[in-house]
């Protein structure tokens, strides 16, 4: 496996896209850049352990959501043979409001409108730097999805580490399924939870406070 951020096409790798939204000189943001590059130049290069390897990739994709003033949440599809074969973030709030539009449903979204004919993805890991939500969570269960490995833990929102108080259908359509977080490199955690905190309070708002997005 080639461990090449490039290996995601169409991802900026430098993050130039929509600078309008969102300053590169933002202090917060560069110490998110750092670290992230950091990391991979620190450990996740050599690393052996794809998981922590696609996990990283995923951060690099939150953070390039945040550049396009959505949750800081992304997430990547994988093959058998480490290959990435669908990727995507966070769009609930831009380029207009969409309240479906969450990293992993976008990312199978891309995946099945490519692949109609392919029906059930056990051998299939995806990887989320965040916790998946009750609805992300069971489109992957229905889709068949043969593991799901999350980076942060989101005990707001996320709904893994509630997975046996759903209902019996989704119960009986989970058993063949592995669910987990990420395992090794807390760095990697840490930075997953702080791009997800880059705006949350801000986005969140317009949804609690009947605020109008980009304000």
């Amino acid at each position: 496996m080639e461990r090449k951020v490039d290996n995601l096409v169409s991802l900026p790798e430098d993050f130039n896209a929509e600078r309008d939204l969102l300053s590169l000189s933002d202090p917060k943001f560069v110490d998110l850049k750092d670290r992230l590059y950091d990391e991979y130049k620190g450990s996740v290069s050599d690393a052996d352990n794809s998981d922590e390897y696609f996990s990283w990739i995923s951060c690099w994709i939150a953070l390039y959501s945040v550049q396009t003033n959505n949750l800081g949440i992304g997430a990547l599809l994988v093959d058998q043979d480490n290959k990435i074969v669908s990727y995507s973030h966070n769009q609930v709030f831009s380029p207009k409001f969409r309240s479906d539009a969450h990293a992993e449903m976008l990312t199978i979204n891309d995946f099945e409108s490519r692949q109609p004919s392919k029906c059930n993805l056990s051998g299939y890991t995806i990887y989320s730097s965040l916790e998946p939500c009750p609805m992300c969570l069971t489109r992957l269960i229905i889709a068949g999805v043969g593991r799901v490995v999350y980076v942060a833990d989101d005990e707001y929102g996320g709904m893994v580490h509630l997975i046996d108080l759903l209902p019996k259908i989704w119960q009986d359509l989970r058993k063949t399924g592995v669910y987990t977080s990420l395992e090794c490199c807390q760095n990697i955690k840490n930075l997953s939870s702080d791009i997800f905190a880059y705006n949350r309070e801000r986005l969140d708002s317009t949804l609690f406070d009947g605020g109008q997005i980009g304000v």
